[in-house]
Order: C-alpha cells, then structure tokens, then sequence
C-alpha cells in the first residue's frame, strides 16, 4: 500500500516546491497534450521551477491545467510562483485564489506562510491576495470553532457514558465511554469501545490498544473528538471485539515511566469488573511509541494476555530490556513495519529479528511495500491491511 504525504507548504522557503502524489489530486486519466500526460507535465513543472526555468515552468503549468478540470490546490500554489517570478501578477492571483477555494492555507504553517509572502512580496499588498488572505483566516476561525464544538460534545458524550452505561451480559451500550485509573502516580483516563456490529458475549475479544505519539504530546488527548476516528475502532466495528483504549503523555507514559506500563495491567484488571471479559481473549498491541512498548507486556512472565501486535513499533526499550525468550510460541507476537519507515528504520528492525527471533521464537514479522511510519492511517489500509490483519490475529472467520 502507499501512503501520500501531503506536500509541505514551507517547502518553498527552502526553495523545494509542493508535488507529490497527483494520484491523490485526481481519479481521472490523464488525456496526453503534446505528448506529455498531466502528470508528467506537472513533474517537468516542479522541476523547472526548482531550477529557477521560471518561463518553461509556467508553459508546463499552463498546458496541463488546460487539460485537466480536476486540479490540486498545491497545484496552483507552486503554478502561482512560477507566474508571479515572471510578474504575470494578474495570473498568480488568479491561480492563488483558485488554490484557496480548494483549501489552501488551512493546514499547519501555511496561512502564516502565505501572510508573511517572503517569497513573493509584490503579491502581499494586492487587494485580491490580502482578500484571499482574509477568506484563508475566516476559514480557519470556523474550523476552529467547529473544532471546539465538536470536542465538547464528544467530552460530554464518553463522560456520560462512563458514569451511566450498563454494565450488565444482557444489554451493553455501544460507542465510547470514558474512565480513570488512579493505581498508579498519575490518574490516567482511559475509553472503552463497544461496537456497533452485534457482539458474541460467550466469545467476547478484548483489544487494548496503545496509541502512538507519547513522546510527543504533552496533555492527555481524552478530549479530542478526532480519536473516534482511530482505525483501531473501525475495525472493532468491522469484526465485533471491544477496545480497550488507554492515554499515554509525555510526562507519564508507555516510553519513560515504567509506572504507566503496570497501570495498563491495572486498567484491564478494573475493566474485568465493568464488562464481561473473556480472560482467555484478551490482546493488546499498539503503535509507534505503542508498538514498542508491547515488547515489553510480551516478554512479562506473567501476562493476561493471549498474544501480541505491533504496528511500525521499535525494537529497543527505555525502561527495560526485553526478556526475548519469554516471548514464545504460547503467546506470539506479531509485527508489522514500512520497509519505508523513516522513524524506525526496517534495516534495523529486520536486523534486530534476523538476531532475536532464533531466541523469541513467538515473534513474527511482517514488511509491508510502503506506506511510512504510519502506513495504518492510509485510506486504503483498513479493507486491504487492517481487517484482514485482525481476523486472522484473532481467528475470525
């Protein structure tokens, strides 16, 4: 699978430009003008202007937009360069303007990098670039205040369910609801998700998912409605099992504080008192900074869990070394990494497993083409990667 990085917006400060991935831009086949497709003259245009070819940059802008009606919006920022180092000023405008339309300068960085123009000066002071400007900032205040909506509510919704879902074998609530542990130092929250597909109480599958990015969030993220987009929950959707899902932050986590990983074991012990478990169908895995820190669950002597999955997780512990023998065919592991992977790089996984996996002989790993660091995230990973993945991990039929 490929997963497309959306293209950097400060990439121009570098003097780089914004192509990359056109397949994402547009579905439609691309109708050849003077022997070059769509695409094609898009890449002899990004690479014209990354070499200062500011007039055949344009050419090759100019021809392809004629022939496609379906253009990006990163598009016209990098075609809006080229006109505008030739002081086609009317032309760069009018390519801005259409690139706002289609959402330009709403992600990270890119308003304050189009409202500071050091790139292209001339344009800052031209009313319909300063009234791109404030459609830009306009946008952003709605999404903002969507954003802060949404949150709310989402807050206010798993908060109910927590304090009122019944928990009983005959009628469980589904969607999330939220809790909090206290074992450990800190009090950390924690959702339980229940399905929407029906589920099977006498065979009940329990996953307890660690997310990624502790390292780097400072704040426990309970309050963030983009959480019920996590692939995680689709698939439980998907395939009916319950997901156990924990929040990790950087000051008290599963990376830097050994204390998080035992308030996890903790969590499923208070959890088996709130729903009906199934002790012998309960998993746990995770991603990233989650991934790794499964290394450590699976190589305990004691565990309650069944077996194990890692997406793009590392190899090495911070606190604590992983016990690889312990992690036998009685309760395997499972990986799975990018060969593209930048954070984790797979020589190094792959050097890792071709060295421990002689000793742990319940790890199996996996590489998948492409996709980066969080190749699960892809569009295409939940039908052609992730469903397929959890049913044989949990033997679905």
């Amino acid at each position: 699978m490929i997963l497309c990085t959306k293209p950097n917006i400060l990439m121009l400060a570098l003097n780089l430009v914004f192509y990359c991935c056109l397949s994402q831009v547009n579905s439609k086949k691309s109708v050849p003008l003077h022997g070059m497709t769509y695409s094609q003259l898009m890449q002899s245009a990004s690479t014209k202007l990354t070499s200062h070819e500011y007039a055949s940059a344009l050419r090759d802008f100019s021809q392809a937009f004629k022939q496609h009606d379906s253009i990006g919006k990163y598009d016209y920022a990098n075609a809006m360069v080229a006109a505008y180092k030739l002081d086609s000023i009317e032309l760069a405008l009018n390519w801005f303007s259409k690139g706002v339309e289609l959402g330009l300068g709403l992600s990270n960085g890119e308003y304050e990098y189009f409202n500071n123009a050091s790139d292209f000066p001339g344009l800052k002071d031209q009313p319909h670039y300063q009234a791109s400007l404030v459609q830009i900032s306009e946008k952003l205040n709605n999404q903002k205040s969507d954003k802060a909506l949404k949150d709310k509510q989402w807050f206010q919704m798993i908060e109910r369910n927590g304090e009122n879902v019944k928990h009983n074998n005959d009628s469980l609530s589904v969607g999330f609801s939220l809790y909090w542990n206290d074992s450990g130092t800190s009090k950390v929250p924690y959702l339980v998700y229940l399905p929407k597909k029906s589920i099977n109480i006498k065979n009940l599958k329990t996953i307890v998912f660690l997310h990624g990015g502790v390292v780097s969030t400072p704040e426990f993220s309970y309050q963030e409605s983009a959480i019920s987009s996590e692939p995680i929950f689709k698939v439980a959707d998907s395939l009916g099992f319950i997901v156990i899902y924990p929040f990790g932050k950087k000051s008290y986590g599963w990376v830097n504080q050994k204390e998080a990983f035992y308030q996890i074991l903790d969590i499923v012990e208070e959890i088996k008192g709130k729903y009906p478990l199934v002790e012998q169908e309960i998993y746990l895995g995770g991603m990233s900074n989650g991934g790794t820190a499964t290394f450590w669950f699976a190589s305990q002597s004691k565990t309650p869990f069944k077996s194990f999955f890692t997406f793009s997780g590392n190899c090495e512990l911070k606190v604590d070394t992983i016990d690889w023998k312990k992690i036998d065919a009685s309760r395997s592991l499972y990986s799975v990494n990018a060969i593209d992977d930048n954070v984790f790089p797979k020589d190094n996984i792959q050097r890792y497993y071709s060295e421990k996996s002689v000793i742990a002989q319940g790890w199996h790993l996996e590489m998948v083409e492409s996709g980066g660091h969080g190749f699960i995230y892809d569009p295409t990973a939940l039908n052609l990667f992730l469903i397929p993945f959890f049913k044989r991990f949990l033997n679905i039929n």
